[in-house]
């Protein structure tokens, strides 16, 4: 009994290594899916996470329907509305895309 027990003992060990390792080497500065909320759906190799988009405070910064966030500069901002309107305050739709490792690919806005 004694040694199912140490075998048990150590496999949640291992197991509890492995996960907050894997939580320790995600990139603390992308966001998850988890942090912007909002409706996600799988396209095929990445995950779209639709949200209100209430205004474009600047290039990079965006106020959603669940705060304000900034996007990192590695990702790409497809603004599908005319350019006057990139700043003004109007609810348009938010698409962002993560990879299966939840690392944002690219954000889409739509009028």
């Amino acid at each position: 009994m004694k040694k199912v027990q140490s075998i048990l003992i150590r496999s949640a060990l291992v197991a509890l290594l492995i996960c907050s390792g894997q939580a320790m080497a995600r990139d603390p500065n992308i966001p998850s899916d988890f942090e912007f909320g909002g409706r996600v759906t799988d396209t095929g190799n990445l995950f779209a996470n639709e949200l209100v988009l209430y205004q474009r405070l600047d290039q990079r910064t965006l106020r959603l329907e669940n705060g304000t966030h900034t996007i990192p500069a590695r990702v790409e901002i497809i603004d599908h509305r005319p350019v006057d309107d990139w700043y003004k305050e109007k609810n348009a739709k938010a698409v962002l895309y993560f990879n299966g490792d939840m690392q944002m690919q690219r954000v889409e806005i739509h009028p």
